[in-house]
């Protein structure tokens, strides 16, 4: 295990087969796209969508695993990668562009330029998300309907919806101590570093309280003890997607018990929820289990669209 060199970063590029970037209206990378296709000789059921969150990698466990097997099931694969929020992508991070917004411009610019790709242009298109990608995925199916419409099946692996209750219980610690608020902006504004061992290799992400803090908008405002009411107002945008939950039940970034509640809100039918007992957020302390229940998802997957075929 070492920290890599500049020339040595993004290696996303290695495990897929073609590679493209979407630039920002300043020129700087916004969305990088990954792209790996089925074998042609046999049959092709449609496409897994990969999406990171923050701090995270096209090629981290929860999404590489999902990736290879996908590949192998018959499935196209594409990781749409938010550059800013990458750990793997490039040593140079703007900790002022790391946030949800961003998140969501990525991926929305990402899946119009693959919506155009005529090889991956597939009746069935199923999101991978993980931790905060979650969320922009859960605003964009309700903000656009191109993304409602895009998605037969969503599997939201540890998803980080709203901001933890510990950290609203520490502002309102702050603000009961200083009512101006002043000691809550200087909090969330400080800098701090974490790192994230991907593919045997060290990374370092600066982040802060404020990109980690994802407030709703106004006429989505909930009462903290009712987040399945929060829950209960995306159901009418996910009655045509097949909804899966996949929870660590030791997860420490996003919190379990918080989003089981947001599953059981959900006033669907086309839901399922798979705990996995002990595994963090990334679920790199659980392998294993977390590769068992990919496998069983995709596989779920492929039945259903070989019935279809």
């Amino acid at each position: 295990m070492s920290d890599f060199n500049a020339e040595d970063y993004n290696i996303s590029r290695h495990f897929y087969s073609e590679f493209y970037q979407i630039t920002d209206h300043d020129g700087g990378p916004l969305t990088n796209i990954y792209l790996s296709y089925a074998d042609r000789n046999m049959p092709v059921f449609g496409t897994v969508y990969l999406f990171h969150g923050y701090g995270g990698s096209p090629v981290e466990p929860c999404l590489k695993i999902p990736m290879l097997y996908a590949l192998s099931r018959g499935f196209d694969v594409a990781a749409l990668e938010g550059a800013a929020l990458s750990a793997t992508y490039s040593d140079k991070k703007d900790l002022s562009n790391m946030n949800l917004a961003r998140q969501k411009y990525a991926i929305m610019r990402g899946l119009w330029f693959c919506s155009k790709n005529d090889r991956l242009c597939h009746d069935n298109k199923i999101a991978w998300g993980h931790s905060l990608s979650c969320r922009a995925l859960s605003d964009m199916v309700a903000e656009h309907p191109f993304v409602r419409q895009y998605f037969g099946e969503v599997i939201l692996n540890n998803p980080y919806f709203i901001t933890p209750s510990r950290v609203e219980k520490l502002r309102n610690k702050l603000i009961k101590r200083d009512p101006s608020g002043s000691m809550w902006r200087t909090l969330v504004d400080k800098a701090a570093t974490m790192y994230r061992i991907i593919e045997n290799q060290k990374y370092s992400i600066p982040t802060c309280l404020r990109n980690l803090a994802v407030p709703l908008p106004q006429a989505w405002q909930y009462k903290p003890e009712n987040i399945e009411s929060l829950a209960a107002k995306m159901s009418d945008f996910v009655t045509d997607i097949r909804m899966t939950f996949v929870l660590g039940t030791a997860d420490d970034m996003a919190e379990y018990n918080q989003n089981l509640k947001f599953y059981n809100g959900l006033k669907v039918t086309n839901k399922e929820l798979i705990s996995i007992d002990g595994a963090d957020h990334s679920f790199e302390n659980a392998i294993p289990q977390y590769n068992q229940v990919a496998h069983g998802i995709i596989d779920n997957i492929y039945t259903r669209c070989e019935k279809t075929k």
